[in-house]
C-alpha cells in the first residue's frame, strides 16, 4: 500500500488555505510501503479458442456474408453461424459444368471415333490375311506354270505378304495413338471433374458451422474499423471466434512509455467494469518485440501485452474491459511522499518542514518515485509535516542540509544535518565575539587587587 496522503493543517484544524499562510494544509510523514504502479486497460480472451475462418479463394472471389451469428449469442457444435454469397463462384461453377459436359461428349465421341478405326484397319488385316492364305493353297499349282508365270506367282504371295505386314504395323500404331488419344480426353476429363470437386468444396464451405459450443464472437474488421455485420464483404480472412472461458487472459496494448517498464513475471491484479467488486490477479506472461499502431492510419504506436488471470472471484466472459495494475516494484518500511512536497533548489531536493508557524527548507535525498509519490531515503525521521507549496522566503527560518556522502557514495552513518554554511559562520562568529568579551572582563578583574595594593603602599 503506497504512503498514506494525510493532507492535515498544519495547525491541526485540517483546514485548507492558499499553501502560504499559517493554515497552509501539509502532509504529514509517517513510515509505510511504497508501491511503483502502472496502471493500464485490456480486454478479457480466452487463451483457446476455436476460429471460423473464410477461405482465401473465397475472399479473393469476393465473398459477401449474407448470414452471421448475433455476437455474444450462445451456440452449439454443428450450429450454423455463418452463410457467404459468392457470385463469382456461381458463375464459375456454372461455367465448369458446361466444360465438363463438353469434354465428356468429345471423349465418348473419340472413343467411339476411335474404336471404329482400329475395327476397319482391323478387318482389313484380317481380310489381307486371308488372301495371303489363298496364295499359299495356289503354290501347288506353280508346279506346272511356266517360268514367267511361275515368278509372276511368286511376286504375287510376296506382295501379299508385304501388305499384311503393312496393315499389322498400322493396326499397332493405331492402338497406340488411339490410347494416347483416349488417355488425353480422359485427363481432360478428370481435370474438369476434379475441378468441379473442389468447387463444389468451395460452395459446401460458404455455409460455416460451429466446431465447438461456446459464445460467438463477431470478429474485427481492419479495413471496416468494427465488427463484421450482414452484407460485409469479408476482408480478412477470421470471421469469428469461440473461446474456451475455462482459461483465460488479459490482452494489453501497451504505450511505449510503460512499456517499458515492464517485465514477464510482475504481478497484475484486475478489476472489471462489468463485474463491480469482482478481482483478479495474475502475471505478465508475454511481451510483443514489436510495435503496431494503436489504430488504422494512427502515429501512437502500442506494443501487445499479455498477462494470465491465475485466479478470480469470477472469472471474466471474453471481450470484458479490464482495469490492470501491474506492481512494477515496491519498498517497505520507507517514507514515501506526495511528488509536489519535494522541490528542486539548485541541484538539491528539498522540502519545507512545518516548524511552528514558520519553515525549515530541508534537503533530502531520493531513492524511487512513482507517478504520484517519491521515497525520501535521508534527510525525514517521521512525524514531519510538508507544505505542498513552497512557502515564501520570509516564512523559512532557517535551511539545513545533508552531510557530504563518503568517497564510496554512501551517506554517513548518523545521517544528520547541518545548517547551512553561511548561518555556521555566523554563529561561530558571535561565539568568537562573545569569547573575548569575557577574556576582557576577566583581564580587568585580575588587574583591579594590584591598583588597590598599590595605593594603599603610598
Amino acid at each position: 500500500m503506497s504512503g498514506l496522503l494525510a493532507a492535515v493543517s498544519c495547525d491541526g484544524r485540517g483546514s485548507s488555505g492558499s499553501g502560504r499562510g499559517s493554515t497552509a494544509p501539509c502532509y504529514t510523514v509517517v513510515r509505510s510501503t511504497f508501491s511503483n504502479d502502472v496502471f493500464l486497460t485490456g480486454t478479457a480472451e480466452a487463451v483457446r479458442t476455436a476460429t471460423l475462418i473464410c477461405p482465401d479463394e473465397l475472399r479473393w472471389m469476393d465473398a459477401v456474408i449474407s448470414y452471421l451469428a448475433e455476437d455474444g449469442a450462445m451456440v452449439s457444435e454443428g450450429d450454423t453461424v455463418c452463410v457467404l454469397e459468392c457470385q463469382r463462384l456461381l458463375q464459375e461453377e456454372e461455367t465448369l459444368k458446361n466444360l465438363i459436359e463438353t469434354n465428356q461428349a468429345a471423349y465418348d465421341l473419340g472413343v467411339a471415333n476411335l474404336r471404329s478405326e482400329y475395327a476397319r484397319l482391323e478387318a482389313e488385316a484380317r481380310s489381307n490375311e486371308l488372301q495371303a492364305a489363298l496364295s499359299d493353297l495356289d503354290s501347288l499349282q506353280m508346279l506346272y506354270y511356266t517360268a514367267s508365270q511361275r515368278k509372276i506367282a511368286e511376286l504375287n504371295l510376296r506382295k501379299a505378304r508385304i501388305n499384311q505386314q503393312k496393315l499389322q504395323r498400322n493396326l499397332d500404331v493405331t492402338r497406340l495413338v488411339n490410347e494416347t488419344e483416349l488417355k488425353k480426353l480422359d485427363m481432360q476429363l478428370r481435370q474438369s471433374q476434379e475441378m468441379a470437386e473442389y468447387y463444389q468444396q468451395l460452395l459446401d464451405e460458404l455455409v460455416i458451422t460451429a466446431p465447438a459450443g461456446g459464445m460467438f464472437l463477431r470478429a474485427d474488421s481492419w479495413s471496416l474499423e468494427r465488427k463484421y455485420e450482414e452484407g460485409d464483404e469479408v476482408q480478412e480472412k477470421v470471421l469469428a471466434r469461440i473461446p474456451d472461458i475455462s482459461e483465460m487472459q488479459i490482452a494489453i496494448a501497451a504505450p511505449e512509455q510503460a512499456y517499458k517498464q515492464l517485465v514477464i513475471g510482475q504481478q497484475v491484479s484486475f478489476t472489471f467494469d462489468a463485474m463491480p467488486g469482482c478481482l483478479a490477479y495474475g502475471r505478465i506472461s508475454q511481451k510483443s518485440p514489436v510495435g503496431r499502431p494503436l489504430k488504422r492510419n494512427s502515429s501512437l504506436t502500442v506494443y501487445d501485452v499479455t498477462a494470465t488471470v491465475d485466479s478470480a472471484d469470477v472469472f471474466p466472459v471474453p471481450g470484458f474491459t479490464a482495469n490492470c495494475k501491474v506492481n512494477i516494484s515496491t519498498l517497505r518500511d520507507t517514507f514515501p511522499v506526495p511528488l509536489v512536497t519535494v522541490f528542486d533548489r539548485d541541484s538539491l531536493k528539498v522540502v519545507y518542514v512545518r516548524s511552528g508557524k514558520k519553515y525549515i527548507e530541508r534537503e533530502v535525498r531520493t531513492a524511487g518515485f512513482s507517478a504520484a509519490e517519491v521515497v525520501i531515503s535521508a534527510g525525514l525521521m517521521g512525524g514531519e509535516q510538508l507544505a505542498y507549496v513552497r512557502p515564501k522566503p520570509s516564512a523559512i527560518v532557517r535551511t539545513e542540509r545533508l552531510a557530504p556522502e563518503t568517497s564510496a557514495g554512501q551517506p554517513p552513518a548518523n545521517g544528520r544535518l547541518t545548517p547551512e554554511a553561511p548561518q555556521k559562520n555566523q554563529q561561530e562568529a558571535l561565539q568568537k565575539t562573545k569569547q573575548e568579551a569575557q577574556a576582557k572582563t576577566k583581564q580587568k578583574r585580575s588587574h583591579q587587587p594590584n591598583e588597590t595594593k598599590t595605593m594603599k603602599n603610598e
